[in-house]
């Protein structure tokens, strides 16, 4: 009986915790900087209501910048070593992109791939 509880409970936890840290929650975008090398990015988030900032390891120019919000959220990325303004959008939940740049050419080779809503 007691091992009973205890499955379920183990379960019930286990379910919550999947649930509230990862599936198709949150949204991913895929960076890659040709040129940026293995430099620091600073990752900033705001949601009008506070602002996150954190800090990305790109190697060889990729990284992976994630975050969550149901609500849309205006994420910028920088350089560590300079400050200089990267990339920047509106995400929310669910929103998947693809970012690439030649670093040298600027935002003239800037080409970004996500859904259909972004050709607009």
């Amino acid at each position: 009986m007691m091992r009973h509880l205890f499955t379920r409970l183990f379960l019930g936890a286990m379910t919550l915790l999947a649930v509230s840290c990862g599936g198709s929650d949150g949204y991913v975008i895929e960076c890659d900087f040709d040129g940026l090398g293995d430099r620091g990015v600073e990752m900033v988030t705001s949601d009008g209501k506070s602002v996150t900032r954190r800090q990305l390891h790109p190697r060889d120019g990729k990284f992976r910048a994630e975050g969550s919000s149901r609500e849309p959220e205006l994420v910028e990325l920088y350089t560590l070593d300079g400050g200089a303004l990267l990339y920047t959008c509106v995400v929310s939940d669910g929103d998947r992109l693809k970012v690439s740049m030649d670093m040298e050419q600027g935002t003239p080779s800037l080409k970004v791939e996500g859904p259909e809503a972004w050709a607009e």
